[in-house]
C-alpha cells in the first residue's frame, strides 16, 4: 500500500509540473495586486502569478488548519472521555471474572481429590 501511494503523489506531482511548464509564461508573468477597502488603497510589489498561487494555497490552508482546530480539541476531549470509559468498564469486567473464578471448582482440587480417595471403614479385601 506504501508504494501504490507513493506511485500516486508521484503521479500527482508529475501532472502538477507538466501544467506549469506547459503554461510557464503565464505561472512567471508578473502581476500585482490592489486591494481597496473603504477608501484605503492597498498594493502589493510585482510578484510572478506562480508565487501568488503559492501563497494563496498556503493562506487557504492555514485557514482551514484554524477551522479545524476547534473540532481537534472536542475530538481530544471526546477520545479521553471515551479512554476512560474503557478503563473502569474494563475494570468491571475484570472484577466479574474474578467473581466467576472464585464460583467455579479449582481443577487441581478435584484432580487431588480423585487421586486421593476418602478412606472408608470397610476392610479390604484381597
Amino acid at each position: 500500500m506504501k508504494k501504490v501511494k507513493a506511485i500516486l503523489w508521484l503521479l500527482i506531482i508529475a501532472a502538477l509540473g507538466f501544467v506549469v511548464y506547459q503554461n510557464r509564461e503565464f505561472f512567471l508573468a508578473k502581476q500585482g495586486m490592489h486591494l481597496d477597502i473603504f477608501g484605503t488603497a492597498y498594493a502589493s510589489p510585482e510578484l510572478p502569478v506562480g508565487l501568488i498561487f503559492i501563497g494563496f494555497f498556503f493562506v487557504g490552508w492555514f485557514i482551514a488548519y484554524l477551522f479545524s482546530l476547534g473540532d481537534r480539541f472536542a475530538d481530544a476531549k471526546t477520545i479521553k472521555r471515551l479512554q476512560q470509559t474503557i478503563f473502569s468498564q474494563q475494570s468491571a469486567i475484570d472484577a466479574v471474572k474474578k467473581d466467576i473464578a472464585a464460583l467455579k471448582p479449582q481443577p487441581e482440587r478435584a484432580a487431588a481429590a480423585a487421586a486421593n480417595p476418602v478412606e472408608s471403614d470397610a476392610p479390604e479385601a484381597h
